[in-house]
């Protein structure tokens, strides 16, 4: 691993850098989906909407470890690279 096949967990849980190879993962944005969450129920709350399934984007970044090769068009992976999430109501 990863030449072969790439592992990815998600929401960057304490144990995953202590895993053998340690474990590539996606941070969960809490913070940033609560705000968002609050945001809406807000909104309905003061307007009287109904509630209507939705899918909102946020991004979340990715703490590359040893579960995950390296990517990117020149081969390089990018320090920066965020992956989106998808909160549905």
């Amino acid at each position: 691993m990863p030449e072969d096949l790439s592992v990815m967990g998600y929401d960057d849980q304490e144990l995953a850098r202590y895993t053998h190879p340690p474990l590539s993962t996606l941070v969960l944005p809490n913070y940033e989906m609560g705000q968002k969450a609050a945001e809406i129920l807000i909104d309905m709350a003061i307007h009287g909407k109904q509630p209507r399934p939705m899918t909102i984007k946020v991004d979340g970044p990715l703490v590359r470890r040893s579960t995950t090769r390296e990517t990117g068009l020149d081969g390089r992976f990018r320090r920066n690279a965020f992956i989106s999430n998808s909160i549905s109501c």
